[in-house]
């Protein structure tokens, strides 16, 4: 009976002094987290890729919005629809070709006679566009041009444009091969 007594007692007491060095290792083990690589391996979607570069150059227009003090040589964004279809798209112009646009129409329009003759002959003109159009878009162009060579902010919107763009159309070649709207024929 003695003998079952101190056995026990040892038990428990080898138990109770043993259980927190059990413990502390068990801590010891959990605090050091188990490091994994995961390593995917694939492509791109072509939508996303395509979402990238539409997203740098609404970057890049807002830049150089925020550069140019002249709102007549600014981007101007809107949604419009597609022709022949109830979708609607972002499309991104020239103020200054908005304008033109807009005061070509207006002169067709204001003049007397037929109204739907002189609004096509309107049309077709803001079409064609100006002489002031390609002045402006020249002008634009050399403001580009010294606003990549002069600001770092600009220059390096232009050239993430410049990569997603490339991105998206080598994507696009690779998908389509012959028949990409970017093959070089």
């Amino acid at each position: 009976m003695k003998y079952r007594f101190f056995r026990t007692i040892s038990l428990s007491l080898s138990l109770t002094l043993l259980s927190p060095l059990t413990f502390a290792e068990a801590q010891e083990q959990r605090a050091e987290p188990d490091v994994e690589n995961i390593q995917v391996i694939g492509q791109r979607p072509l939508s996303l890729l395509k979402e990238e570069f539409m997203l740098a150059q609404y970057a890049l227009f807002d830049t150089f919005n925020t550069l140019m003090e002249d709102p007549d040589m600014h981007y101007v964004c809107t949604r419009e629809k597609r022709k022949g279809s109830n979708t609607r798209q972002k499309v991104c112009r020239d103020a200054f070709d908005i304008r033109i646009r807009r005061e070509l129409l207006q002169e067709y329009s204001n003049r007397p006679g037929d109204v739907m003759a002189n609004l096509n002959m309107g049309s077709a003109s803001a079409q064609l566009g100006s002489k002031e159009l390609e002045t402006l878009k020249a002008r634009k162009l050399t403001l580009m041009k010294k606003l990549y060579s002069e600001n770092a902010h600009f220059r390096d919107s232009f050239i993430k444009m410049l990569t997603a763009k490339q991105k998206y159309e080598a994507s696009h070649q690779r998908t389509f091969g012959s028949t990409s709207k970017f093959a070089k024929n």
